[in-house]
């Protein structure tokens, strides 16, 4: 496995519309594998599909 394999996200989310303060109101883990956009990529199809017309 590549390290992109191993990536997690982990992301707390804060509540304040209660009496008493902040609290979390919310955690969640995003695990890759993520995939990732490539511009330049996706301009190379797009361009590819448009010429064939």
């Amino acid at each position: 496995m590549n390290s992109a394999e191993r990536t997690s996200i982990h992301q707390r989310l804060t509540g304040d519309i209660l009496p008493g303060g902040p609290r979390q109101v919310q955690s969640t883990y995003y695990i890759a594998p993520f995939t990732r956009a490539s511009r330049e990529d996706d301009y190379r199809v797009a361009w590819a599909f448009f010429e064939s017309w």
